[in-house]
C-alpha cells in the first residue's frame, strides 16, 4: 500500500457501515490522479486498514453502497461532517518499520 499523508484527504463526504455494537467501518473516496480514485477504509480509531483503486468516482460510490456503506449525509447527520474530521494514519502491522 502507498503511504498515507493526511494532506491527501480532501473529501469531506465520509461513508460509514455499522459492523457491530458501537463499531463502524469508515471510508472516504479521494481522487489521487486524473482518472484514478482511491477508497481509503479506516476504523473508529482512524487506522487505515485497506484501500481500493477505481477509475471512476461513480464506480467507487456504487461499490461502497453495494457493500452496505452509506454517506453521513444519507444518514441525516450532515452536521457531524463539520464536527468530526479524522486524522487518518496507517495501521502498523507485524513486521512494519516504526
Amino acid at each position: 500500500m502507498e503511504s498515507l499523508d493526511n494532506s491527501q484527504i480532501k473529501n469531506t463526504v465520509f461513508w460509514v457501515k455499522v459492523v457491530g455494537f458501537l463499531q463502524h467501518n469508515w471510508a472516504v473516496i479521494e481522487e489521487v490522479e486524473q482518472n484514478k480514485v482511491k477508497i481509503f477504509f479506516f476504523d473508529d480509531n482512524s487506522q487505515v486498514f485497506d484501500e481500493l483503486d477505481f477509475e471512476l468516482l461513480d464506480d467507487a460510490a456504487i461499490a461502497l453502497a453495494k457493500n452496505g456503506f452509506d454517506t453521513l449525509r444519507a444518514k441525516g447527520s450532515r452536521d457531524a461532517i463539520t464536527l468530526w474530521s479524522p486524522r487518518l494514519r496507517k495501521a502498523i502491522t507485524y513486521g512494519d518499520e516504526l
